[in-house]
């Protein structure tokens, strides 16, 4: 195995993750001001990745996440689809209800959790007693 083409992948793979982040942190960002209810909304790294933001990055990401896609074999628009549908209902296994929960107000299906990001490591887990 080629040293330096292992070394290129790597670095293209480092790129893509990175844009990928930015790509959900976007997602959730434009998902939530939209007033969509979300599974997971921004962390304070989505804010760091985006602290500095432009457009021509937006778009070179978008060129990033297409080629690695591209790359493997998969399209773009469905993963970015795909990303966008966990977003609002969670991971698989998670709670079906809220994908199909309907929003009319969006200033009353805003998320209650604390807007800095870390209120999902506050919720209650299935294994611990309730709180009171």
């Amino acid at each position: 195995m080629d040293p330096e083409q292992t070394d290129a992948q790597a670095k293209a793979q480092a790129e893509a993750l990175l844009a990928t982040r930015r790509i959900l942190a976007r997602l959730k960002v434009g998902l939530l001001e939209s007033g969509e209810e979300l599974a997971v909304g921004p962390t304070e790294e989505d804010r760091e990745l985006l602290a500095h933001d432009t457009e021509v990055r937006a778009e070179d990401d978008l060129r990033v996440f297409a080629e690695w896609h591209a790359a493997l074999g998969t399209d773009p628009q469905a993963a970015l689809l795909k990303m966008g549908q966990r977003l609002r209902r969670g991971p698989p296994g998670a709670n079906p209800r809220r994908a199909s929960k309907p929003t009319t107000n969006p200033a009353s299906s805003a998320p209650s959790r604390p807007q800095s990001g870390h209120g999902w490591r506050a919720r209650q887990r299935p294994n611990q007693p309730k709180r009171p």
